[in-house]
């Protein structure tokens, strides 16, 4: 029996409410915190009205304690670029750092503690450019969080700032909230699929896809003015050594190759894994590889199955090189890879992609047109043996990926003139958006787990009695944890 998420974010909207009235700041914003992300996971929504109106109330709160720097203070030419997730290679940080200390301007990079010395290519990146690192302990208290950004906002007071975290991350949303009419605020809209927080936290919403830029005027009611459109490119350094597979592939097998993380393959009744078996039955002369982290129980039932022919590797740094020694990459399903999918194209690899509504479209330029999306299990399958069989037939289908992938001297281009004239030239057309199933398999996989998840830190503590039950679970859960730890190195 799943938990009863309504049950659940009522209980915490009553709570932020009455934390709010009484001057209980701090356990407002762990409630928002909580409730944020247990619509994050639950994703049958992508923004929550009362949620967004409780935050926007309790800045005004806390405005009245701030003194905060006037427009008239600002400097024209600096930048403060907020990332809360503080990764090197994956996501988008890293290109949008390089590109913006390249363009001249003075960047301010906040991030996470324990970020420091793990971005050796964002420091490559932007070594003898004009940029200062912060890094901020994202374990402290959310006021105190909020206080610390409002003091590098005031410190450096730069005319623009970008807003690049979590779906969930209300100490940045309200840091930013703060600074409506002085800053003018960008928000980078990685998860476009996805609820997030933080609906009043921008003046201008940076979709990278058609899809994305849909989603957020017809479900998030953000205004059209507001919605700019900008495609990423993965960064790549061609220049590195191929690790090698983890296998020998003496009877030259021809490879196919998927990836990301193994949530992304979960649901809509086992499709992605029916779909492998199928591939791996039809096709004897057939390796299936896959990299990434996560649930691998369903992947391990196909190692089993296939001993010699099915693989699970870590996540590579040296992927592009990796997709060069493939055949065909397939998406994982039902939920598709926008980097990997990038990744293949770029080595010229197609990535072939089982639709789930609309969720997938948009990653590359001229998608619709690249014939890699499938409606059906049986399309892609039919097509994929063609092009596993004909080599000239996928060579010619591997063409049509060329200049399907923004260059980095256009998206420079277009990132310029997203700051100064808050446009670009990439226009988002109408589209009719069915998200219905995509949607339905966040349900599938909510359970009370996630809760817990979401619930249970050491952050959210203000909320033990309110849910003592998970709390006591969760403790336990770590007391497991702790002793397995022990355990572990006692046998070692």
């Amino acid at each position: 029996m799943k938990p009863d998420f309504n049950k659940r974010v009522q209980k915490l909207e009553y709570v932020i409410d009455r934390a709010i009235k009484n001057g209980k700041y701090e356990k407002a914003l762990q409630g928002i915190a909580v409730s944020s992300q247990l619509h994050y996971k639950w994703n049958q929504s992508y923004t929550n009205d009362k949620l967004e109106e409780q935050t926007y109330k309790l800045k005004e709160k806390i405005k009245k304690h701030y003194n905060l720097f006037n427009k008239e203070e600002i400097n024209d030419n600096t930048i403060l670029f907020y990332d809360g997730f503080g990764l090197d290679t994956r996501g988008l940080a890293l290109i949008y750092l390089k590109n913006l200390v390249q363009l001249g301007y003075k960047v301010i990079y906040v991030t996470n503690k324990k970020a420091v010395n793990k971005q050796p290519e964002i420091a490559k990146s932007v070594k003898n450019y004009n940029m200062e690192w912060i890094y901020i302990s994202m374990e402290k208290d959310f006021l105190s969080r909020i206080n610390e950004l409002k003091e590098i906002f005031n410190k450096y007071k730069p005319a623009n700032a970008f807003l690049y975290s979590y779906p969930y991350d209300v100490s940045s949303v309200l840091a930013f909230e703060l600074y409506d009419g002085i800053v003018t605020r960008f928000k980078i809209n990685l998860t476009d699929h996805a609820f997030w927080l933080g609906a009043k936290s921008f003046d201008y919403c940076i979709e990278f896809r058609e899809y994305g830029g849909n989603i957020s005027r017809k479900f998030r009611k953000i205004d059209n003015d507001k919605i700019i459109m900008l495609p990423y490119y993965p960064i790549i350094d061609k220049n590195m050594e191929f690790k090698g597979f983890p296998f020998k592939n003496e009877k030259n097998y021809k490879i196919i190759f998927s990836g990301g993380s193994l949530y992304k393959t979960i649901g809509e009744n086992n499709t992605y894994y029916k779909m492998i078996e199928t591939i791996l039955d039809n096709c004897l002369d057939i390796i299936f590889l896959y990299a990434g982290r996560g649930d691998d129980s369903e992947l391990k039932k196909l190692i089993i199955k296939y001993p010699d022919r099915v693989f699970h590797i870590d996540e590579r740094k040296d992927l592009y090189q990796l997709m060069l020694h493939i055949d065909i990459y397939i998406n994982t399903y039902p939920m598709i890879g926008g980097l990997m999918t990038q990744y293949a194209a770029i080595a010229g690899k197609l990535p072939l992609m089982l639709k789930h509504n609309d969720d997938g479209s948009g990653v590359l330029i001229n998608q619709e047109n690249l014939g890699i999306e499938y409606n059906n299990k049986e399309e892609l399958l039919q097509d994929l043996y063609k092009l596993l069989s004909d080599e000239q037939y996928r060579k010619d289908r591997e063409k049509k990926l060329e200049n399907s992938i923004i260059s980095e001297d256009k998206f420079k281009e277009e990132l310029d003139n997203i700051i100064k004239n808050h446009k670009s030239i990439f226009e988002i057309r109408n589209m009719d958006i069915d998200t219905s199933n995509f949607l339905k398999s966040y349900i599938e996989r909510y359970n009370y787990k996630t809760e817990i998840d979401c619930i249970v830190a050491k952050r959210k503590r203000k909320l033990c009695w309110i849910f003592p039950q998970h709390f006591a679970v969760g403790f336990i859960i770590k007391c497991k944890r702790l002793y397995k730890e022990i355990w572990r190195k006692k046998c070692k």
